[in-house]
Parts: structure tokens; sequence; C-alpha cells
């Protein structure tokens, strides 16, 4: 489940890297043996300001070219484009699609069935009369057919709709009804894998950490509660795990100018049994389902992995869920992207 995609193909080489840097004609080599990003970073700034020195101070353009076009801004681009290449990474925050275990109960069962190349060799000749021998090995297409899968399964956005028929006086709008501008932002990880389960996130909890990692929420960010439950995921109990967010911490971020968060956990309410043994007790409403129910148009997240790889802050979160009509949720491959 810790599955970090690394898009730096320079990271883990224990070749130098060699720049050729033309100046009047002459070539300049330089060797520089890449061993960590804070090195790339300084690089990096280092050879931006060399640059503009050069440029302020002769009043002109640097003499690479003869071309008519700024050479300052080409040089800003081909370097940003090689630093991004060298110390980015996408970390992948989504559970896997996979046929569910023996036991799962039927609401949460995920099937799939399998059709391997020879079941598409027989396709494409019943299909289009060509044979397996004229196809490579014989073999056709393999394909796929997702018998079963919620759009409550796996790592998924929720949306409004799936909170109340309406809220706030109007028809709660469903997944495809969202602005995808809300699921591409700046992420931030707030820390919660010191509560105890049961003990949902509150105010005060969120007001800590973002005192300890220095950093005030903006509009539009996405915010992610790291629980460290994406350990259970695929357990029978897994349900039942974790704290989640009260109904009084949902409204802060939401007033905050957050649309969407997330959780790595099965939910984003307290775990349903002790909801459900609360709101018995107490006999009245606002208890069951309360931080979904909050009467606000907002998306979570649920059941995403991974949130232990990431920073505080400092990273862009990508989370776009499928185009379901109507739909009161869509799965999601929801990636980290730092730098």
């Amino acid at each position: 489940m810790k599955k970090v995609y690394d898009n730096a193909p320079f990271r883990c080489s224990e070749q130098p890297i060699q720049i050729i840097l033309l100046c009047n004609n002459t070539a300049v080599n330089v060797f520089i043996a890449i061993n960590s990003i804070r090195l790339i970073h300084q690089i990096y700034y280092n050879f931006l300001l060399i640059i503009l020195n050069y440029q302020l101070q002769s009043q002109q353009h640097l003499p690479f070219s003869n071309y008519q076009f700024d050479v300052l801004f080409t040089i800003k681009i081909a370097i940003s484009i090689f630093y991004w290449r060298l110390v980015m990474k996408i970390i992948d925050l989504s559970s896997i699609i996979e046929p569910s275990p023996s036991g799962t109960p039927d609401f949460l069962k995920i099937d799939i069935k399998y059709h391997s190349h020879g079941d598409g060799a027989k396709q494409v000749e019943a299909l289009l009369k060509v044979p397996a021998h004229l196809m490579r090995n014989g073999e056709g297409w393999a394909t796929e057919t997702i018998t079963q899968l919620g759009t409550h399964d796996s790592t998924h956005v929720d949306a409004p709709w799936h909170y109340n028929s309406t809220i706030q006086g109007k028809p709660a709008p469903t997944i495809d009804e969202l602005p995808l501008e809300w699921f591409y932002g700046n992420g931030v990880k707030l820390d919660m894998t010191h509560k105890a389960e049961g003990d949902p996130v509150t105010p005060q909890d969120i007001e800590k950490e973002l005192k300890r990692i220095n950093y005030t929420i903006q509009p539009n960010d996405i915010v992610l509660m790291y629980t460290g439950m994406d350990k259970f995921y695929g357990q029978p109990d897994y349900i039942f795990r974790g704290c989640g967010v009260t109904y009084e911490a949902t409204v802060m971020l939401y007033n905050a100018g957050v649309r969407v968060m997330g959780i790595d956990a099965w939910g984003w309410d307290m775990p349903l049994n002790l909801q459900a043994q609360k709101a018995l007790q107490e006999n009245k409403p606002g208890i069951f389902w309360s931080a979904h129910q909050a009467d606000l148009i907002y998306s979570h997240m649920e059941r995403l992995v991974n949130l232990g790889l990431l920073p505080a802050k400092g990273f862009k979160v990508a989370c776009f869920p499928l185009n379901i009509k109507r739909a009161s949720a869509a799965p999601a491959r929801v990636v980290a992207i730092v730098e």
C-alpha cells in the first residue's frame, strides 16, 4: 500500500549529471553529483540569480544567441523544466481497486471478472473472423469487467447529494455537477495520529496542529486528515476503525474556504457503530452522521492511503472524481504532487 511514484529519473542515479553551458561559442562542462533535493534547490536558485545579476549589470541579453527573443526567459523555462523533472515526485493516495476478500458484506463488495488474451482471441474471431494464428502469439486483447463496484467503494469523493437531498433549501448537487476547480489545489496535511479511535477531531485539534506546522488555511486548500487508519484497509474491522471528524471541525474548515477535505479512514464522521450507539442513547437528531449532514455544499474524500508519506504543507493534490451522472460519489485516483 506504500506506493510512491517518482517522476525523477535522475534521483537514484549514482552517475553525475553533465550540464553543458555555451557562452560565446565556448563549451563549459559542469559535472554535478546529485545527492539531495536540497542541493538541487541550491543549484537552481543560484543559477537563476547568476543569470539575473548578469543581465542587470550588463543591460543586455546573455551572448547565447542572436535570436530576437528574451534569452533569459528561455533559460528560466528550460531550467524550471529540468528542476521540476529532477525533484518532483507523485505519491499515490488511492487504495487499489481489487476483488474483495470472502466475507465482505455485499454492500461493500468489489467484484471484477478478468478476461484473458485467449478470451480476447475468441472475441476477435467471433467479431471480425480473424483467426488466432494471425495475431501475435495467438493472443487477442485482455479486458476486465467490473461486475460490482459501488460509487463509495475504494478511494472516492463524496458529493453533497450523498448527505441530503436538499442543502440550504436547494437541491444538493451530484458529483457531475461540482466544479472541477475544487479538485486540484494546495494540499495541507493535519496529523491526527495521536487521536484515539472514537475521539473525533475538534476545532481545537485543528488549531493546535495548524500552529504546530505554522500554517493558516487558505480558500480552496485541500485538507487531509492523517489518522493512520489506512493500515487497516482491507481488514474486516476497517469500517469500525478511526477517530472521525466532528460537525464543528467540518464547519470550521468550510468557513475557512475549504471545499474538499479528506481522511485515510473508512468515513469522515466517527465510526458508524459509535455514532449509532451515541445517537440511540441520546435519542435526538444531529448526532448520527453530523459532519456529513452539516447542511454545507462541500466534498470529502474517504479511504485515502499513504498520507504518512506527505509533508505537512507545500504540495499539490489532484483528486478528480469520475464523471458519473446524478451520482452521490465517484471513485477517484487521488495523488499528491510533491516538489
